[in-house]
């Protein structure tokens, strides 16, 4: 297990490069959580994913597991959340939200690579969350700030 201050010199080299959210309260010890998201965009709207109990959206991706890339971890968690395989293109950008997880009861540092993304055909599993198509008047409703902020960059 890392040690808290290798977990606060990676912090300080990675927010050297990423744009940063929320603010990070001092004594706090964040869980760090690095995860790979997909911005899937088709003519002029923004593919994103409904999670049930949410009344917001998300982009597709998440968590990376321990031995897995962070493309590894795109094509697995659009396959599982969506139901469907990706094409990835270029990585486009990176952030780092610090919150506090109602959910966990945990302070998150949420460290997000973001890549553009096109669908290619469904996966061999039913996906967990319902694909939705949005506008750009609608990227309020993104469940983070970094979501909101890569889609408003990319549109």
């Amino acid at each position: 297990m890392k040690s808290e201050a290798s977990n606060l010199a990676f912090l300080f080299e990675f927010k050297r490069y990423m744009k940063e959210f929320g603010e990070k309260e001092k004594g706090v010890e964040y869980l760090r959580r690095p995860g790979s998201y997909g911005v899937i965009i088709k003519n002029g709207r923004i593919g994103v994913l409904k999670a049930k109990g949410y009344d917001t959206y998300f982009l597709v991706g998440g968590g990376i597991d321990a031995g897995e890339s962070e493309t590894e971890t795109l094509r697995r968690e659009a396959a599982e959340e969506i139901g469907f395989n990706i094409e990835i293109g270029e990585k486009i950008g990176g952030a780092i939200e610090y919150f506090y997880s109602e959910r966990e009861k945990k302070y998150v540092a949420k460290e997000c690579h973001f890549y553009r993304v096109s669908l290619m055909n469904k996966a061999d599993k039913k996906g967990k969350h319902e694909l939705v198509w949005i506008t750009a008047d609608e990227l309020g409703a993104m469940h983070h700030r970094s979501y909101r902020w890569i889609l408003e960059r990319e549109l």
